[in-house]
């Protein structure tokens, strides 16, 4: 089959090193990647050197976006569409207005409630609508943890025998090869004597940003010395920083902003934190579980599963901050730290297989459609 993926960006995300790995490890079927908007663009690996194509710069070049998709889809011709993200539904949407009929459409939820949280309950709720219509017209979706499952079948109102749950993959074998890779370009102030505790992600408001500032102040009280490390850029990034910047252990929190090799980065740390909002999966946990550093975050939604995997992980109950913070100098105190998660559900073989499996059941079931009408 002919498979077309549609994603908002190609950043520092989960949704997109899903896409990538997923990619890489389905010989089956042929994909090809169609990318929204090009900002915060990462090289996320993809076989023979492959690379996604761009449909637009900028948000303000969004119409360009939504002719060159629709072209792209009546040129190639996919046999079926993958969409991942809310705002690549959207465009997805507008591109398909009008045309009678379309190949076999998936949709693949990576957010969970983002759209109530970051929009509000008016706006938030009239996107959610819009999503109610826009799903009938699909053929199937799917969910990358329990908690997404339950938000698509409560609050998206999407029938059962519509979904699938499908985790996001996680190869464990790339991402410690990946880590053996020696670090280059570092931040002028990184200490390599101090205890690392550092976050991987998109600095926005669900991302618990503000939560970072707190650790920051707690780590400077902390006899050892440490540093906190953010790996990632985004709209939270600026006032981070400038609050940061008035404190006098400002030097004690280095900024790597986005980063390619991200799993080498990760391996120097000791500790992750996670002071999600909502947080549907946690791939970032899984990956850091699999290079043996142990989590901490809020036990809210899919993250709350992925942290009970293995004893690397530290689930904070009802976003408590305090507890949060204060549970990294204990962690930074663990004696001994528990064995690396190679082993997971989450592993290429089986997460590939569950997609082949989807891929030809959406594509046979489309084809019957026609052949009775």
């Amino acid at each position: 089959m002919r498979i077309l993926h549609i994603i908002d960006h190609w950043g520092l995300g989960g949704a997109q090193r899903a896409l990538s790995d997923l990619v890489r490890h389905d010989d089956q079927n042929h994909h090809e990647i169609a990318v929204i908007f090009q900002h915060g663009r990462q090289h996320w690996p993809l076989p023979q050197g492959r690379q996604p194509l761009f449909l637009a710069n900028s948000y303000r070049a969004t119409p360009l976006a939504i002719v060159r998709l629709r072209r792209l889809i009546r040129t190639w011709q996919p046999d079926c569409l993958h969409v991942h993200l809310n705002g690549a539904r959207f465009v997805l949407a507008i591109a398909q207005f009008g045309r009678k009929a379309g190949c076999p459409t998936v949709w693949h939820e990576h957010s969970g409630r983002e759209l109530k949280a970051l929009y509000g309950r008016f706006w938030g709720g009239l996107l959610m609508r819009w999503q109610r219509y826009l799903q009938r017209q699909i053929t199937h979706v799917v969910g990358n943890s329990k908690s997404t499952m339950n938000y698509l079948q409560k609050q998206l109102q999407i029938p059962p025998e519509k979904t699938s749950l499908i985790h996001c993959m996680v190869d464990s074998q790339a991402i410690v090869q990946l880590a053996k890779n020696p670090l280059e370009n570092k931040p002028i102030n990184v200490d390599k004597k101090a205890f690392i505790v550092g976050f991987v992600g998109r600095l926005a408001t669900q991302k618990g940003p503000d939560v970072l500032l707190e650790i920051a102040r707690s780590l400077a009280r902390f006899p050892k010395k440490t540093q906190l490390w953010i790996v990632g850029e985004g709209p939270e990034g600026a006032p981070l920083k400038a609050a940061l910047e008035k404190e006098e252990w400002g030097q004690a929190v280095v900024f790597w902003g986005h980063r390619e090799d991200i799993y080498a980065v990760m391996a120097a740390m000791d500790v992750l934190v996670m002071p999600s909002r909502f947080e549907p999966f946690g791939l970032v946990a899984v990956e850091a579980f699999v290079l043996g550093k142990p989590v901490i975050g809020f036990a809210v939604d899919g993250l709350k599963e992925v942290l009970a995997l293995t004893p690397l992980g530290v689930g904070i109950n009802n976003q408590d901050q305090r507890a949060l913070t204060d549970a990294v100098p204990k962690v930074l105190d663990w004696p001994s730290v528990p064995e690396p998660l190679l082993e997971h559900p989450f592993l290429p073989e089986v997460i590939a297989l569950a997609w082949k499996r989807l891929y030809s059941r959406v594509g046979a079931g489309e084809q019957n459609r026609f052949k009775e009408q």
